[in-house]
């Protein structure tokens, strides 16, 4: 109906209080004795929030640092001596649009939507409660870099940078790879 950057404003922010209240009630709904994967798949959709509402508050700003400048010609109309004339023009814009669209009714969809949660775990990660090294031992036999060993003594060195010759380290991108996906 109204192309107001102002309502759009609005609505914007009551957007981000409804995902706040969303999010405060989903953790205040957390079981006293909730398994691992509960809280886990709960971490995971509070991130989906997390992401929603960074999205939603670059829109906002977006909104207010006005590019177009259509914001602040919106404010400017609405405000000095036409402020009156202005708002009967809006008024009867809205009339207008009532009369012509009889059975338009205004849809207030309260409902966040969850977010979907794309989690890939191992067998061997037990929804994270451990951490599968399986992926990073077959790199690490596989590189020169590395010398040869069974995976337990990969568990107790994978971590120890230092023992490894820094001409080795310097002359490897697949080390300086899997550096970066360890760590």
């Amino acid at each position: 109906m109204s192309h107001s950057v102002i309502e759009h404003t609005r609505q914007v922010h009551a957007d981000l209080e409804k995902l706040a209240e969303t999010m405060v009630d989903d953790l205040l709904a957390e079981k006293k004795n909730a398994s691992h994967k509960e809280l886990i798949l709960r971490d995971h959709r509070m991130k989906g929030y997390c992401d929603l509402y960074k999205g939603t508050t670059q829109k906002l700003l977006d909104l207010y640092e006005d590019k177009s400048g259509s914001r602040s010609k919106e404010l400017a109309a609405t405000s000095g001596s036409n402020v009156f004339s202005e708002f009967y023009t809006r008024l009867k814009a809205t009339r207008d649009y009532h009369r012509k669209f009889p059975n338009a009714s205004l849809k207030l969809d309260d409902s966040i939507p969850v977010p979907r949660m794309d989690i890939n775990f191992t067998g061997e990660e037990n929804y994270a409660k451990y951490v599968d090294m399986h992926e990073f031992y077959k790199r690490y036999t596989n590189m020169k870099v590395f010398d040869k060993c069974n995976y337990f003594s990969f568990l107790g060195k994978f971590h120890k940078l230092h023992t490894v010759a820094k001409e080795k380290k310097i002359a490897s991108r697949e080390y300086v790879k899997y550096i970066n996906d360890v760590f």
